[in-house]
Protein backbone atom coordinates (compact mmCIF):
# COMPACT_ATOMS: atom_id res chain seq x y z
CA UNK A 1 0.00 0.00 0.00
CA UNK A 2 1.56 3.55 -1.32
CA UNK A 3 0.89 6.17 1.80
CA UNK A 4 1.28 9.88 1.14
CA UNK A 5 2.23 12.26 3.89
CA UNK A 6 1.27 16.06 2.66
CA UNK A 7 3.75 17.21 5.92
CA UNK A 8 4.36 20.67 5.46
CA UNK A 9 7.88 22.05 7.13
CA UNK A 10 9.94 18.86 8.07
CA UNK A 11 12.81 20.51 9.32
CA UNK A 12 11.81 22.42 12.48
CA UNK A 13 11.10 21.63 16.04
CA UNK A 14 7.47 22.13 16.18
CA UNK A 15 5.17 19.09 17.27
CA UNK A 16 3.55 18.97 13.47
CA UNK A 17 7.39 18.71 12.15
CA UNK A 18 8.46 16.13 14.49
CA UNK A 19 4.89 14.10 14.15
CA UNK A 20 5.25 13.88 10.69
CA UNK A 21 9.01 12.75 10.40
CA UNK A 22 8.17 9.96 13.11
CA UNK A 23 4.78 8.63 11.26
CA UNK A 24 7.00 8.99 7.88
CA UNK A 25 9.76 6.32 9.85
CA UNK A 26 6.72 4.52 11.40
CA UNK A 27 5.19 3.46 8.61
CA UNK A 28 8.53 2.57 6.40
CA UNK A 29 8.67 0.22 9.46
CA UNK A 30 5.84 -1.26 8.67
CA UNK A 31 6.68 -1.65 5.35
CA UNK A 32 4.32 0.70 3.68
CA UNK A 33 5.65 2.12 0.88
CA UNK A 34 6.41 5.94 1.78
CA UNK A 35 6.49 9.02 0.30
CA UNK A 36 6.69 12.97 1.44
CA UNK A 37 5.37 16.29 0.16
CA UNK A 38 7.07 18.83 2.17
CA UNK A 39 8.40 22.35 2.08
CA UNK A 40 11.59 21.32 2.93
CA UNK A 41 14.29 18.92 3.29
CA UNK A 42 15.13 17.37 6.77
CA UNK A 43 18.33 15.85 7.50
CA UNK A 44 17.71 12.81 7.65
CA UNK A 45 14.87 11.01 6.66
CA UNK A 46 15.63 7.84 6.40
CA UNK A 47 16.46 5.26 2.70
CA UNK A 48 12.71 3.91 2.10
CA UNK A 49 11.02 7.36 2.11
CA UNK A 50 10.45 9.12 -1.21
CA UNK A 51 10.43 12.89 -0.70
CA UNK A 52 9.30 15.33 -2.74
CA UNK A 53 9.82 18.98 -1.76
CA UNK A 54 8.05 22.43 -2.91
CA UNK A 55 10.18 25.22 -1.69
CA UNK A 56 8.06 28.37 -0.55
CA UNK A 57 7.95 30.97 -2.62
CA UNK A 58 10.21 34.11 -2.55
CA UNK A 59 7.43 37.00 -3.11
CA UNK A 60 7.05 37.32 0.60
CA UNK A 61 8.59 40.16 0.88
CA UNK A 62 7.86 41.98 -2.26
CA UNK A 63 5.71 45.34 -1.18
CA UNK A 64 1.95 45.20 -0.99
CA UNK A 65 2.04 41.29 -1.55
CA UNK A 66 2.59 40.18 1.26
CA UNK A 67 -0.72 41.22 2.34
CA UNK A 68 -2.16 39.14 0.32
CA UNK A 69 0.49 36.10 1.04
CA UNK A 70 -1.41 33.19 1.57
CA UNK A 71 -3.94 32.98 -1.20
CA UNK A 72 -0.84 33.53 -3.63
CA UNK A 73 0.98 30.96 -2.46
CA UNK A 74 -1.60 29.01 -2.99
CA UNK A 75 -1.45 29.64 -6.54
CA UNK A 76 2.36 28.81 -6.46
CA UNK A 77 1.83 25.39 -4.38
CA UNK A 78 -0.78 24.70 -7.44
CA UNK A 79 1.33 25.41 -10.44
CA UNK A 80 4.51 23.27 -8.51
CA UNK A 81 2.67 20.41 -7.86
CA UNK A 82 1.43 20.18 -11.52
CA UNK A 83 4.84 19.74 -12.44
CA UNK A 84 6.64 17.32 -9.63
CA UNK A 85 6.85 13.60 -10.86
CA UNK A 86 4.32 11.90 -8.45
CA UNK A 87 2.93 8.41 -8.88
CA UNK A 88 -0.82 8.10 -6.94
CA UNK A 89 -0.83 6.74 -4.18
CA UNK A 90 -3.49 4.64 -2.45
CA UNK A 91 -4.02 7.34 0.56
CA UNK A 92 -3.07 10.61 1.55
CA UNK A 93 -2.64 11.44 5.16
CA UNK A 94 -2.91 15.11 4.72
CA UNK A 95 -1.61 18.38 7.50
CA UNK A 96 -0.24 21.11 5.37
CA UNK A 97 -3.55 22.72 3.99
CA UNK A 98 -1.70 24.30 0.79
CA UNK A 99 -0.77 21.14 -0.36
CA UNK A 100 -4.24 19.50 0.07
CA UNK A 101 -7.15 20.97 -3.12
CA UNK A 102 -3.94 20.76 -5.79
CA UNK A 103 -3.13 16.71 -4.78
CA UNK A 104 -7.02 15.97 -4.80
CA UNK A 105 -7.16 17.61 -8.15
CA UNK A 106 -4.20 15.67 -9.41
CA UNK A 107 -5.06 12.57 -7.77
CA UNK A 108 -9.15 12.12 -6.92
CA UNK A 109 -9.04 8.91 -6.62
CA UNK A 110 -6.80 8.66 -3.48
CA UNK A 111 -8.33 8.11 -0.10
CA UNK A 112 -7.78 11.50 1.92
CA UNK A 113 -7.56 11.44 5.44
CA UNK A 114 -7.61 15.06 7.01
CA UNK A 115 -5.15 15.06 10.01
CA UNK A 116 -5.53 18.89 11.40
CA UNK A 117 -2.79 19.69 14.09
CA UNK A 118 -3.97 23.11 14.90
CA UNK A 119 -6.87 23.58 16.93
CA UNK A 120 -8.83 25.20 14.53
CA UNK A 121 -7.09 27.26 11.79
CA UNK A 122 -9.51 30.57 13.24
CA UNK A 123 -8.12 29.91 16.64
CA UNK A 124 -4.57 29.05 15.44
CA UNK A 125 -4.29 32.27 13.12
CA UNK A 126 -6.12 35.00 16.01
CA UNK A 127 -3.59 33.86 18.09
CA UNK A 128 -0.90 35.16 15.93
CA UNK A 129 0.75 38.84 15.37
CA UNK A 130 0.12 40.19 12.29
CA UNK A 131 1.30 43.44 11.19
CA UNK A 132 -1.93 44.64 9.95
CA UNK A 133 -5.36 43.61 10.42
CA UNK A 134 -6.17 43.35 6.49
CA UNK A 135 -3.32 40.43 6.57
CA UNK A 136 -4.85 38.93 9.47
CA UNK A 137 -8.38 39.05 7.75
CA UNK A 138 -7.04 38.21 4.32
CA UNK A 139 -5.27 35.12 5.77
CA UNK A 140 -7.79 34.04 8.28
CA UNK A 141 -10.59 33.64 5.60
CA UNK A 142 -8.02 31.79 3.21
CA UNK A 143 -7.05 29.04 5.41
CA UNK A 144 -10.70 28.53 7.01
CA UNK A 145 -12.14 28.32 3.77
CA UNK A 146 -9.45 25.77 3.03
CA UNK A 147 -10.24 23.47 6.36
CA UNK A 148 -13.97 23.54 5.30
CA UNK A 149 -13.10 22.55 1.66
CA UNK A 150 -10.70 19.67 3.22
CA UNK A 151 -13.17 18.81 6.03
CA UNK A 152 -15.75 18.23 2.72
CA UNK A 153 -13.89 16.34 0.57
CA UNK A 154 -11.83 13.33 3.30
CA UNK A 155 -12.79 10.15 3.94
CA UNK A 156 -11.67 10.71 7.69
CA UNK A 157 -10.76 13.30 9.81
CA UNK A 158 -8.18 12.29 12.22
CA UNK A 159 -7.70 14.27 15.74
CA UNK A 160 -5.26 13.82 18.32
CA UNK A 161 -8.34 14.41 21.54
CA UNK A 162 -11.73 14.26 21.84
CA UNK A 163 -11.38 18.18 22.98
CA UNK A 164 -9.66 18.49 18.97
CA UNK A 165 -12.99 16.81 17.72
CA UNK A 166 -15.10 18.72 19.80
CA UNK A 167 -13.95 21.79 18.27
CA UNK A 168 -13.93 21.13 14.81
CA UNK A 169 -17.54 19.92 14.79
CA UNK A 170 -18.26 22.85 16.54
CA UNK A 171 -17.15 25.15 13.96
CA UNK A 172 -17.63 23.12 11.29
CA UNK A 173 -21.27 20.83 11.79
CA UNK A 174 -22.19 20.09 8.61
CA UNK A 175 -19.57 18.22 7.39
CA UNK A 176 -17.05 17.13 10.36
CA UNK A 177 -19.22 15.07 13.07
CA UNK A 178 -19.76 11.65 11.15
CA UNK A 179 -16.31 10.96 9.60
CA UNK A 180 -14.62 11.96 13.26
CA UNK A 181 -11.68 9.67 14.60
CA UNK A 182 -9.35 10.26 17.59
CA UNK A 183 -5.91 9.05 17.47
CA UNK A 184 -4.38 10.13 20.78
CA UNK A 185 -0.90 11.54 19.79
CA UNK A 186 2.60 9.16 20.86
CA UNK A 187 5.75 9.90 21.87
CA UNK A 188 9.09 8.07 21.90
CA UNK A 189 9.43 6.66 25.34
CA UNK A 190 12.84 7.12 26.81
CA UNK A 191 14.50 4.48 28.30
CA UNK A 192 15.03 6.06 31.63
CA UNK A 193 13.28 8.57 33.60
CA UNK A 194 15.26 12.25 34.61
CA UNK A 195 16.16 11.69 38.42
CA UNK A 196 17.63 14.10 40.80
CA UNK A 197 21.08 13.34 42.51
CA UNK A 198 19.39 12.79 46.37
CA UNK A 199 15.70 13.69 47.94
CA UNK A 200 17.03 16.69 48.74
CA UNK A 201 19.13 18.68 45.68
CA UNK A 202 18.42 21.70 45.23
CA UNK A 203 17.14 23.76 43.32
CA UNK A 204 13.94 22.44 42.34
CA UNK A 205 14.38 22.83 38.16
CA UNK A 206 11.66 24.03 36.25
CA UNK A 207 11.26 23.23 32.36
CA UNK A 208 9.00 24.68 29.57
CA UNK A 209 9.72 23.91 26.14
CA UNK A 210 8.18 25.57 22.91
CA UNK A 211 8.01 28.70 21.08
CA UNK A 212 8.01 31.92 22.85
CA UNK A 213 4.66 33.57 21.72
CA UNK A 214 1.92 35.25 23.53
CA UNK A 215 -0.71 32.08 23.15
CA UNK A 216 1.78 29.90 25.29
CA UNK A 217 1.77 32.48 28.62
CA UNK A 218 5.04 32.31 29.37
CA UNK A 219 4.81 35.70 30.74
CA UNK A 220 2.04 34.25 33.18
CA UNK A 221 4.66 31.79 34.41
CA UNK A 222 7.35 34.66 34.50
CA UNK A 223 5.33 36.76 36.69
CA UNK A 224 4.49 33.94 38.57
CA UNK A 225 7.68 33.55 39.42
CA UNK A 226 8.53 36.77 40.12
CA UNK A 227 6.34 37.09 43.02
CA UNK A 228 8.59 34.02 44.34
CA UNK A 229 12.22 35.44 43.70
CA UNK A 230 14.68 34.59 45.62
CA UNK A 231 13.22 30.78 46.22
CA UNK A 232 15.12 27.72 45.52
CA UNK A 233 14.17 27.27 41.85
CA UNK A 234 15.51 27.07 38.70
CA UNK A 235 13.83 27.84 35.47
CA UNK A 236 15.05 27.04 32.30
CA UNK A 237 13.45 27.82 28.80
CA UNK A 238 14.02 25.98 25.83
CA UNK A 239 12.42 27.69 22.76
CA UNK A 240 12.36 30.80 20.71
CA UNK A 241 10.13 33.33 19.00
CA UNK A 242 8.75 36.77 18.30
CA UNK A 243 8.24 37.40 22.16
CA UNK A 244 11.67 36.01 23.27
CA UNK A 245 13.24 40.27 23.74
CA UNK A 246 10.09 41.03 25.93
CA UNK A 247 10.01 37.89 28.29
CA UNK A 248 14.08 38.46 28.64
CA UNK A 249 13.51 41.71 29.72
CA UNK A 250 10.65 41.05 31.73
CA UNK A 251 12.58 38.52 33.61
CA UNK A 252 15.27 41.30 34.57
CA UNK A 253 12.23 43.64 35.68
CA UNK A 254 10.94 41.44 38.12
CA UNK A 255 14.66 40.49 39.57
CA UNK A 256 14.27 36.84 38.38
CA UNK A 257 16.38 37.08 35.93
CA UNK A 258 19.56 34.89 37.59
CA UNK A 259 17.32 32.60 38.21
CA UNK A 260 15.84 32.05 34.38
CA UNK A 261 17.99 30.44 31.99
CA UNK A 262 16.70 31.07 27.85
CA UNK A 263 18.36 28.11 25.73
CA UNK A 264 16.77 29.10 22.48
CA UNK A 265 15.81 26.55 20.09
CA UNK A 266 17.35 22.43 21.40
CA UNK A 267 17.15 20.14 18.78
CA UNK A 268 17.17 17.31 21.30
CA UNK A 269 15.81 18.81 24.97
CA UNK A 270 15.93 14.97 26.12
CA UNK A 271 18.81 16.03 28.79
CA UNK A 272 16.88 19.14 29.73
CA UNK A 273 13.48 16.79 30.82
CA UNK A 274 16.17 13.86 32.47
CA UNK A 275 16.86 17.31 34.94
CA UNK A 276 13.63 18.79 35.13
CA UNK A 277 10.90 18.73 38.42
CA UNK A 278 8.32 19.87 36.92
CA UNK A 279 7.27 20.83 33.50
CA UNK A 280 5.31 24.25 33.16
CA UNK A 281 3.47 25.28 30.87
CA UNK A 282 0.61 27.47 31.08
CA UNK A 283 -0.18 27.20 26.79
CA UNK A 284 -4.00 29.19 26.43
CA UNK A 285 -4.26 27.47 23.32
CA UNK A 286 -3.06 24.03 22.67
CA UNK A 287 -4.58 21.13 20.00
CA UNK A 288 -2.56 18.40 21.71
CA UNK A 289 0.88 19.07 24.05
CA UNK A 290 3.36 16.81 22.69
CA UNK A 291 5.74 18.65 24.79
CA UNK A 292 3.44 17.94 27.99
CA UNK A 293 3.75 13.91 26.49
CA UNK A 294 7.84 14.34 26.32
CA UNK A 295 8.11 16.03 29.47
CA UNK A 296 5.89 13.26 31.27
CA UNK A 297 7.65 9.89 29.24
CA UNK A 298 10.61 11.24 31.21
CA UNK A 299 8.76 10.92 34.82
CA UNK A 300 8.13 14.58 34.82
CA UNK A 301 5.31 15.91 35.86
CA UNK A 302 3.50 18.61 34.27
CA UNK A 303 1.54 22.24 35.52
CA UNK A 304 -0.81 23.27 32.93
CA UNK A 305 -3.59 25.26 32.58
CA UNK A 306 -7.34 23.61 32.25
CA UNK A 307 -9.61 24.42 29.33
CA UNK A 308 -12.66 26.58 29.91
CA UNK A 309 -13.41 26.85 26.55
CA UNK A 310 -13.36 30.66 25.86
CA UNK A 311 -9.89 31.89 27.51
CA UNK A 312 -8.49 28.72 27.76
CA UNK A 313 -8.60 26.27 24.91
CA UNK A 314 -6.66 22.78 24.98
CA UNK A 315 -7.05 18.84 25.62
CA UNK A 316 -4.98 19.18 29.00
CA UNK A 317 -7.43 17.26 30.63
CA UNK A 318 -7.25 14.99 28.81
CA UNK A 319 -3.60 13.92 29.54
CA UNK A 320 -3.43 14.73 32.94
CA UNK A 321 -5.05 13.52 35.96
CA UNK A 322 -4.68 16.88 38.83
CA UNK A 323 -3.00 15.38 41.84
CA UNK A 324 -2.18 12.49 40.72
CA UNK A 325 0.14 12.61 37.51
CA UNK A 326 -0.05 16.21 36.98
CA UNK A 327 -1.42 19.71 38.20
CA UNK A 328 -4.46 21.34 36.40
CA UNK A 329 -5.03 24.92 37.49
CA UNK A 330 -8.41 26.57 36.64
CA UNK A 331 -6.96 30.02 35.92
CA UNK A 332 -4.21 32.09 36.18
CA UNK A 333 -4.41 32.65 39.72
CA UNK A 334 -5.29 29.05 40.45
CA UNK A 335 -1.57 28.47 38.18
CA UNK A 336 0.52 30.46 40.58
CA UNK A 337 -1.06 28.86 43.80
CA UNK A 338 -0.39 25.50 42.30
CA UNK A 339 3.27 26.15 41.71
CA UNK A 340 3.77 27.75 45.05
CA UNK A 341 2.33 24.71 46.56
CA UNK A 342 4.72 22.68 44.00
CA UNK A 343 8.06 24.52 44.81
CA UNK A 344 7.15 24.55 48.99
CA UNK A 345 6.47 20.56 48.82
CA UNK A 346 8.68 19.00 45.87
CA UNK A 347 8.83 15.59 47.12
CA UNK A 348 5.36 14.99 45.80
CA UNK A 349 6.33 15.87 41.74
CA UNK A 350 8.40 12.43 42.52
CA UNK A 351 5.24 10.76 42.85
CA UNK A 352 3.59 12.48 40.16
CA UNK A 353 6.47 11.88 38.01
CA UNK A 354 6.17 7.77 38.27
CA UNK A 355 2.67 8.00 37.85
CA UNK A 356 2.71 10.52 34.48
CA UNK A 357 5.47 8.41 33.11
CA UNK A 358 3.42 5.11 33.44
CA UNK A 359 0.80 6.48 32.03
CA UNK A 360 2.39 7.72 28.72
CA UNK A 361 3.48 3.69 28.92
CA UNK A 362 0.17 2.49 29.41
CA UNK A 363 -1.74 4.73 26.47
CA UNK A 364 0.92 6.62 24.36
CA UNK A 365 2.77 4.72 22.71
CA UNK A 366 4.08 4.75 18.88
CA UNK A 367 2.73 0.91 18.43
CA UNK A 368 -0.34 1.73 20.11
CA UNK A 369 -1.01 4.67 18.02
CA UNK A 370 0.11 3.01 14.50
CA UNK A 371 -2.06 0.21 15.66
CA UNK A 372 -5.05 2.85 15.43
CA UNK A 373 -3.71 4.14 12.11
CA UNK A 374 -3.89 0.17 10.94
CA UNK A 375 -7.26 0.54 11.27
CA UNK A 376 -8.05 3.61 9.99
CA UNK A 377 -6.06 2.56 6.88
CA UNK A 378 -8.23 -0.79 6.56
CA UNK A 379 -11.77 1.29 6.59
CA UNK A 380 -10.65 3.90 3.97
CA UNK A 381 -9.38 0.34 1.47
CA UNK A 382 -12.55 -1.61 2.14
Amino acid sequence: MHIRILAGSLSGNSGSSIYNRNLASQLAQRNYDVSVLAFDRPGDLGPKIDLHVISPPSFKQTPWFWRFYSPLRARYVQRKMKSIDLSCPDIVVAAEHYFIKPHVGRFPSASLLYVPHSLTVAKEIDGREFSSQLSRTVTRHHYVSLQRWAIKECKAVVRFSHYAADELECSFPVHSASRMVVNPMPVEIPTGQGERESEAASPIRLLFVGRLVESKGVDLLLTSLGKMRGGDWKLTIVGDGEQRASLEQLSTDLGIAPQVEFTGVCSNPGERYRKADLFVFPSRLESTGLVVLEAMSYGVPCLALASDGTKVCNANDELISHRQDGLLANGEMEFEHLLSDALNDPCKLRIMGMKARERIVNEHRWDKHMDRWQQIFDLCIE
